[in-house]
C-alpha cells in the first residue's frame, strides 16, 4: 500500500504544480472571451532576437521579462530557457486559445535532477493536458490529462523512448478532439485516452512552455516525483524550444473562430462554449509566426505545403552546444511503451458530459510506472494496475495541491 500511496504523491507533483487560473468561468467568475486561434498558427524560435520579439504571440512572465538571462536565442537551437536558482521559472503561455485541435512544439528538454520541461495545454476551468520530461530521467516521458482541476492521480503515463530527451531534439504533438488525445513523438503514437477513462478536458485551451524546479521546497512528493532535489553546483539547467505549430479546430468542425466565451453557468462541457466568428480568417502576426486557413476548414497537417502558410526546412536532429551539465543516469523504472493508435469507436460528442472518473487503465494500455523514481539504484518493483494508488489518493490530494502550486508559482512570481 504503500508504494501506490507514494505513487499518488509522485503524481499530484506532476500535475498539481501547474494547475491555475486567473478566472474561471464554471466557478461563477466573470471572465472574458478567450481569443482563438481560428485555424493554423505557428511560431519558429530560431527567428527571434530578443524577448520583445515573443509578445506577438506569447504572455512572457515578469520572470522572464524582468531577468533576461533566463531567455536567450539561437538560429539554430532557438528559444534556450534556463535556470540558474531556485526561483527561475521562465513560462511562455500563448495568447490565443485553442478549442480541440492540434500542437506540435519541437524541444529538447532541459537536463538535472529536480529540473522539469513541460508542454502544457490548460483552459481557464482548468482543463489540462500535459507532456512532461523530468531531467534526472534519460530515457522516460510523461503524459497526463484531467479536466477542471481534479486530478484523481489515474491517468499519468510514463513512456519509454530510445532516445535521450535532454540531448536530441524531438517533435511532442498533442492532437486532442472530442473523441480522443493523442500523444505523438515524431509522427509515431505513444498514448491515444478517450472520454471513457473519464474527466475529459473539452474547454479552450492554452499553451503554456515552461522549464521550472520541481527539486526544492519540502513538498516531498514532488521532490521525489522530479528525482530528487536540484544539484545548484551542476547549474545552469537549460531547455531548447525550436519550433511550434498548432491547429484550432475551433470546437470540432468549423475555422476562423475569433473567440471563445463561456456560457452563463457553464458545467465545463464542450457544449457550453459558444464559438464567435466561425468561419472567418484569423490573422496572428508577429516575428518567427503565421497563421492560415482555407475554405473554413481546420488545416491539418497535410496542408503545409499551401503557399500561405510556412514550410518548416528539414530540422538537423544534432545536440546543441551547451554549458549544462550531462543528464544523470536514468532513476525510472523500466516500463511499457503504448503504441496503441485506435481509438474509440463509440466515443461520441454524448460521452463528453462529465462522466465518473475511472481507477482503470484504458483499454490496450497500462499504468507503466506504479513506483516512484528511485535515486539510490535499487531494483524497480514490479508494475501493477493503478486501482490502490487511486484509491490513497483523495486522503493526499489537499496538501499536495497547496504544496505543489505553491513549489511552480512561487517561483514565478519571484
Amino acid at each position: 500500500m504503500m508504494r501506490y500511496a507514494t505513487l499518488a504523491l509522485a503524481t499530484a507533483g506532476l500535475a498539481s504544480a501547474q494547475t491555475f487560473s486567473l478566472c474561471n468561468p464554471v466557478k461563477g467568475d466573470a471572465c472574458p472571451a478567450n481569443p482563438a486561434f481560428g485555424g493554423e498558427a505557428s511560431y519558429d524560435f530560431r527567428t527571434s532576437k530578443n524577448i520583445d520579439d515573443l509578445e506577438s504571440f506569447f504572455i512572457v512572465d515578469g520572470g522572464v521579462k524582468y531577468n533576461t538571462k533566463v531567455m536567450s536565442f539561437s538560429p539554430d537551437t532557438g528559444a534556450e530557457m534556463t535556470i540558474f536558482e531556485e526561483s527561475n521559472a521562465p513560462t511562455l503561455t500563448s495568447k490565443n486559445y485553442l478549442f480541440f485541435g492540434k500542437v506540435e512544439v519541437e524541444l529538447q528538454a532541459a537536463p538535472g535532477r529536480g529540473i522539469v520541461t513541460s508542454i502544457v495545454l490548460q483552459s481557464d476551468a482548468l482543463d489540462e493536458i500535459d507532456w512532461e520530461f523530468v531531467g534526472a530521467d534519460q530515457t522516460h516521458v510523461q503524459t497526463n490529462f484531467y479536466a477542471l482541476g481534479i486530478n484523481d492521480y489515474t491517468r499519468a503515463r510514463y513512456y519509454e523512448v530510445p532516445f535521450n530527451p535532454m540531448t536530441s531534439f524531438h517533435t511532442y504533438t498533442i492532437e486532442w478532439t472530442k473523441e480522443s488525445i493523442v500523444f505523438s513523438i515524431d509522427g509515431k503514437v505513444y498514448r491515444t485516452a478517450t472520454p471513457a477513462e473519464g474527466n475529459y478536458p473539452q474547454t479552450p485551451m492554452q499553451l503554456k512552455l515552461g522549464t521550472w524546479v520541481g527539486g526544492k521546497g519540502t513538498a516531498q512528493g514532488t521532490i521525489d516525483w522530479a528525482g530528487g532535489l536540484a544539484e545548484w553546483e551542476k547549474a545552469p539547467f537549460a531547455g531548447h524550444y525550436r519550433s511550434l505549430k498548432v491547429w484550432d479546430y475551433a470546437g470540432g468542425d468549423k475555422a476562423g473562430a475569433k473567440q471563445y466565451e463561456y456560457n452563463k453557468g457553464s458545467d465545463g462541457t464542450w457544449q457550453s462554449i459558444n464559438v464567435v466568428g466561425a468561419g472567418d480568417k484569423a490573422s496572428i502576426g508577429g516575428v518567427g509566426s503565421s497563421n492560415g486557413a482555407k475554405d473554413g476548414k481546420p488545416i491539418g497537417d497535410d496542408k503545409a505545403a499551401q503557399s500561405d502558410l510556412p514550410v518548416f526546412s528539414k530540422i538537423s536532429t544534432s545536440a546543441p552546444a551547451s554549458t549544462t551539465a550531462a543528464p544523470i543516469s536514468s532513476v525510472v523504472a523500466n516500463t511499457t511503451i503504448i503504441t496503441s493508435t485506435t481509438r474509440a469507436n463509440n466515443a461520441t460528442s454524448s460521452a463528453l458530459t462529465r462522466p465518473g472518473s475511472s481507477a482503470s487503465s484504458p483499454s490496450g494500455s497500462a499504468n507503466a510506472q506504479t513506483t516512484l523514481p528511485t535515486t539510490t539504484g535499487g531494483a524497480p518493483a514490479q508494475s501493477s494496475t493503478p486501482a490502490a494508488a487511486a484509491a490513497a489518493a483523495p486522503a493526499l490530494q489537499a496538501s499536495l495541491f497547496v504544496g505543489g502550486l505553491a513549489a511552480f508559482f512561487a517561483a514565478m512570481i519571484i
